[in-house]
């Protein structure tokens, strides 16, 4: 048995493919997890609707140009332009007719309704989310209106709706479209930070919109929500984390580049170990790379490392000529090694991490001084093979370079958005415990 979110609703009107099109009876419903259940009934195959037969045989990449569109006895419209027909059945009635029934899914569609009782005297947008749960509702007064988000979830399946972010204006905006622009914008960066919290991306398979008394369902296709196995914060303990994401939106931070493109990076799911891995140590050096000076990068100054290199490269040039009789193998040779010299000049690792959190005021006391390059080299050897194997006389597994790299990422991401509160560390063991900044040098 299906658990409605939106009760199936019966519709007449077209589906168009290829330019043609055919009068149909169709019903939609909303499920649980915020897909759009759309059932076509079946169309006796004759001239008028042969040419989805046709188009189903020779055009089944052609979805853009397939539209769904319908009115219900109420006066409810459904339309969808981005409808997908997966599959084209053909059958024999019960009275010997041959009919065919398009199965199709929809990757975006809208439903809207003029009959709402009791409409809000300001407009109002509703993002439902998937696998959002919190203890407490949380609220905040914003330019753009008041902000709530609440998340409890009916079942522990994290793929199904159970919370909302909803907005709803102080007073009627002047220019609506902007204004639903501006809510589109402010809610990606909030659902990005609120995903960073939960330990995975929060998807939004519906967006209710309300204005003047018209009430409109936008359902978007989406991959399911996963719940994270080591999220940075409770889902008892929210406040903190949402107030800051509301601040780093209308106030930023100037001097924290890319922080939206770490936090999704940080959120993307990875099935296996090796991938956390990965996924990890790439949002750490890409944050540390963004947020230092190309200057910063290097050891030497380009001018110095580039008189340096000349020299260098005279002595590896005589000790291959001397080792190697063949000019083309020297050349080879040469090339090869020439080709490496710039990595002589990058600095490690550890010594960006370092660098960037001292500018920062980032704490790392309590990280063993060769645990980074050893979370790296795990990173590089499972690139380069593949798989993960322990190493002799040590104690760290692959899971132990996991949080470590994870554990760095959310500190610089908790300092560049300034937050002030608990957060859950995995460093030493799940445990809460407060988030303290350093001082900040200067650079």
């Amino acid at each position: 048995m299906t658990d409605w979110h939106f009760d199936r609703m019966d519709f007449k009107g077209t589906f168009e493919a290829d330019g043609q099109e055919l009068a149909v009876t169709f019903s939609v419903g909303i499920n649980s997890t915020g897909e759009a259940d759309i059932l076509i009934e079946p169309s006796i195959l004759d001239r008028n609707s042969f040419f989805l037969l046709k188009f189903h045989q020779t055009q089944r990449t052609a979805y853009n140009e397939t539209v769904l569109r319908g009115t219900s006895e109420n006066g409810e419209t459904f339309v969808s332009h981005d409808v997908v027909m997966y599959n084209l059945l053909n059958c024999i009635s019960a009275m010997g007719v041959p009919t065919i029934q398009p199965i199709v899914m929809c990757v975006t569609g809208e439903i809207t309704t003029e009959q709402i009782q009791n409409p809000p005297p300001t407009p109002k947008y509703t993002y439902l989310l998937q696998g959002f749960f919190s203890a407490t509702e949380l609220i905040a007064s914003t330019p753009l209106g008041k902000v709530e988000m609440a998340g409890t979830p009916k079942t522990g399946d994290s793929s199904e709706i159970s919370g909302h972010i909803t907005i709803t204006a102080d007073e009627p905006p002047r220019d609506f479209l902007r204004w639903g622009k501006e809510i589109e914008q402010f809610t990606r960066h909030l659902r990005s930070m609120m995903s960073f919290a939960n330990g995975a991306r929060l998807m939004v398979p519906i967006v209710e919109i309300i204005d003047n008394g018209r009430y409109r369902i936008n359902v978007r296709s989406q991959a399911r929500s996963i719940r994270g196995s080591t999220p940075p914060f409770s889902p008892y303990n929210l406040t903190e984390i949402f107030d800051c994401a509301i601040k780093s939106y209308f106030y930023p931070r100037p001097y924290a580049e890319h922080l939206p493109a770490a936090i999704d990076w940080f959120n993307m799911n990875h099935d296996y170990r090796e991938g956390k891995l990965i996924g990890a140590m790439t949002v750490l050096e890409n944050l540390v790379n963004s947020n230092l000076s190309r200057r910063d990068l290097l050891l030497r100054p380009p001018a110095q490392f580039k008189k340096m290199k000349t020299d260098l490269l005279k002595v590896v040039q005589t000790w291959i000529n001397e080792w190697t009789p063949d000019p083309q193998q020297q050349a080879v040779e040469f090339d090869a090694i020439k080709d490496k010299f710039e990595d002589l000049n990058r600095c490690t690792l550890k010594q960006k991490i370092d660098l960037l959190a001292k500018r920062w005021g980032v704490k790392l006391d309590d990280i063993p001084t060769d645990a980074i390059g050893a979370a790296k080299k795990a990173r590089d050897h499972v690139v380069h093979t593949g798989i993960f194997t322990l190493k002799e006389n040590s104690e760290a597994d692959l899971m132990d370079h996991v949080r470590l790299t994870r554990e760095l990422v959310v500190r610089f991401i908790l300092t560049a958005l300034e937050f002030k509160g608990k957060y859950i560390s995995y460093l030493h063991g799940q445990m809460e415990k407060e988030f303290i900044m350093g001082i900040p040098e200067s650079s």
